[in-house]
């Protein structure tokens, strides 16, 4: 991330360090609870010599087994502050501030830390806190602040503050079914002949992004980002009447947009655009055709609001369209709609674990209205969290389940069954979805990381010709660029 020129002084400067001395002298008579011992006493000792780096040495391996202790917190916090590490103080102010809400000293300090990574509103809603709660403060610790709050309000939003972020990633993995096939021997008879059949492959994957925020006024940026893909499969192609068929992938996404800063509230709206392609495919004709055209274009926007609930959590809204057309498969081209409500919180518990919970809906409506088959409503709910297990190591866990329900009873597989049998079966298809995903983030170095993961599919349908599982295994080197 590329900072500007904060308006909240660093550390160690004269004026903030006045002040938190008389905000410490205050918290150290109201905080009695907080636990002390040699580990808190030696850094805090470090801290007012200056020596901020000998601090986050002594209490960073301490983290896993410490959190939630908030006098240990908070010195964590203060010591990955003072060393450039703000994301990391965020994290630890925040756990503070959830078993103290009432700590002004962590407060300010989380101001501090968010005007480093350029979130400056909501440092100044912080400051804006810490003065208007703190009846105690002393009048010299007082005036000191809400100089630096004044500084917030006359500062545009993050000016001169341009965030920059991008990322390469390279890996390899395992993929049990590669064209997410329905096994043919659960349907059996001459239509096996019909469909690609399930086939494992391992393959490569190499991937690559960026994001950019770029502040044009005091509550106002525009937000711009890009991401890419490809997914090489190593194994023969599959197979299908005797022609051969592969499944590599490669998409590009990217998005346009703005993002407004108004109290505890952040409204975005962009515009998106995506690009998918499959090396081989299957035309609307039934023929191959391994000439890598795109298999799926979408175009569409977004508008979104986030509220911060408090310094730990928040709750986000949104509505979004999507135009999806298929390369020469008219018939499935659809006007998407959908919408959703999340929740997202930190816990102030031992391993710093993180949760969400995101419920979804929408439809998908086709152009073509005698193709009424491929549209279908669909809602469904996301779950997942993580926790750090050591200062290197996340482990994170997510779930997703989603229903779909299709219009009319399905074309293809009316058609399929006369073939087979000699009887159309008119069967209106409906799904159920589930995906859940597990992986470790281990920071092997700085901006350097390496993602063990795992995912499971399971399509389950009331057509046999839509139902598959999946299993993917991949390993994956990720470098940042901030």
């Amino acid at each position: 991330m590329l900072h500007g020129t904060s308006p909240l002084p660093p550390a160690g400067s004269w004026g903030w360090r006045r002040a938190c001395v008389l905000l410490i002298a205050l918290a150290l008579l109201t905080a009695g609870t907080a636990r002390a011992d040699a580990i808190t006493y030696e850094a805090a000792a470090l801290l007012e010599a200056g020596d901020s780096q000998g601090a986050y040495a002594l209490l960073s391996p301490l983290e896993v087994d410490r959190a939630g202790d908030p006098r240990f917190d908070y010195l964590l916090g203060l010591a990955a502050l003072e060393t450039g590490r703000a994301t990391e103080a965020v994290f630890a102010f925040e756990r503070v501030l959830a078993v103290e809400p009432g700590n002004l000293l962590a407060r300010a300090d989380m101001a501090r830390a968010l005007a480093a990574l350029n979130e400056m509103e909501s440092a100044r809603r912080e400051l804006e806190t810490v003065v208007r709660e703190g009846d105690a403060i002393p009048p010299e610790a007082r005036a000191t602040i809400e100089s630096y709050l004044q500084a917030l309000r006359d500062q545009p939003f993050g000016r001169g503050g341009r965030e920059v972020r991008a990322f390469i990633a390279a890996g390899y993995g395992y993929d049990s079914n590669v064209a997410a096939s329905v096994a043919t021997q659960n349907i059996g008879g001459p239509v096996n002949t019909l469909f690609i059949p399930e086939q494992s492959s391992g393959f490569g994957r190499l991937a690559g992004g960026f994001n950019v925020r770029y502040p044009v006024g005091p509550s106002w940026a525009i937000v711009a980002a890009g991401n890419s893909f490809a997914k090489l499969n190593t194994n023969d192609p599959s197979t299908i009447g005797g022609e051969s068929i592969d499944f590599s992938q490669v998409a590009f996404n990217g998005l346009l947009g703005v993002e407004h800063l108004r109290g505890p509230d952040a409204y975005s709206a962009f515009v998106q655009a995506d690009h998918f392609r499959i090396a081989g495919r299957i035309d609307d004709l039934g023929e191959i055709d391994n000439g890598g055209h795109a298999f799926r274009n979408a175009f569409g926007g977004t508008v979104q609001m986030r509220r911060r609930l408090s310094s730990a959590s928040h709750i986000t809204a949104y509505g979004q369209f999507s135009r999806l057309d298929y390369h020469n498969q008219s018939f499935r081209d659809v006007n998407r709609w959908s919408g959703g409500l999340s929740y997202a919180r930190v816990f102030p518990w031992r391993y710093s674990p993180s949760g969400y919970l995101g419920l979804y809906g929408g439809t998908e409506r086709n152009l073509t209205s005698s193709a009424k088959d491929q549209g279908h409503h669909f809602f469904g709910v996301r779950l997942g969290g993580s926790a750090l297990l050591r200062r290197d190591l996340v482990a994170s866990l997510a779930f997703n389940y989603e229903y779909r329900s299709y219009r009319d009873f399905d074309r293809s597989f009316a058609l399929l069954t006369l073939i087979a049998t000699g009887t159309a079966q008119r069967i209106r298809r409906r799904d159920d979805r589930v995906s859940v995903r597990a992986s470790l983030d281990w920071a092997v170095r700085p901006r350097w990381i390496v993602t063990p993961s795992y995912e499971y599919f399971l399509a389950s349908s009331t057509l046999q010709t839509t139902d598959f599982d999946r299993h993917v295994g991949m390993v994956t080197v990720r470098r940042e660029f901030r």
